[in-house]
């Protein structure tokens, strides 16, 4: 085997093997090792690959969620299992689970400290609406949970929140939102 076919076959194990991948991305993989293979290489690649490199299927639970040194284990708070081969995830939140952390000083480019708590409450002052706010990040790193909700985040006016909160959630998670005016949907 070439040097560039070992290397594709690891690309793959690594990243897309473990789901069903149409033929098309794996070809275009393939051509992105190497552009001047013929039809007749590629096809022969592949079908290598299905003889050789096992597939397995990704792991889709409610309470588990991957993170950069584990497993975070929901049903059991503060629980982090080792990663293993038997466990697939297609992605992970990029920070390291630490029970003992507590809410680190966030300093603004004015010198003010700034925490997430303060800030809902200066959202709204009613406990049902600051709870919901905490619910949607929840929600956002546990995506087998069919919740039933939708977050809308209304209000005519603007500076009120409803843009930094979604940036919030971009930032931690990469979570993609939606937005659009409330005019458009009356």
């Amino acid at each position: 085997m070439r040097n560039w076919q070992y290397t594709l076959t690891i690309r793959l194990i690594r990243h897309t093997a473990y789901t069903p991948t149409s033929t098309g991305y794996i070809k275009s993989l393939i051509q992105s090792y190497h552009r001047g293979l013929k039809d007749k290489d590629i096809d022969d690649i592949i079908a290598w690959l299905k003889n050789n490199v096992m597939t397995v299927q990704r792991t889709i639970s409610n309470d588990l969620v991957a993170v950069n040194n584990g497993i975070f284990d929901y049903k059991k708070i503060k629980i982090l299992l080792p990663f293993t081969p038997s466990m697939v995830f297609i992605n992970k939140i990029p920070v390291n689970f630490n029970p003992k952390m507590s809410r680190p000083p966030i300093y603004t480019d004015h010198g003010e400290n700034w925490d997430i708590e303060s800030w809902f409450h200066s959202l709204s002052d009613d406990p049902a609406v600051i709870n919901t706010l905490w619910q949607y990040i929840g929600a956002t790193i546990r995506p087998n949970v069919a919740w039933g909700k939708a977050l809308f985040l209304l209000n005519p006016g603007g500076n009120n929140g409803k843009g930094s909160y979604c940036q919030l959630i971009t930032i931690l998670w990469w979570t993609k939102y939606s937005n659009c005016t409330a005019k458009a949907i009356w």
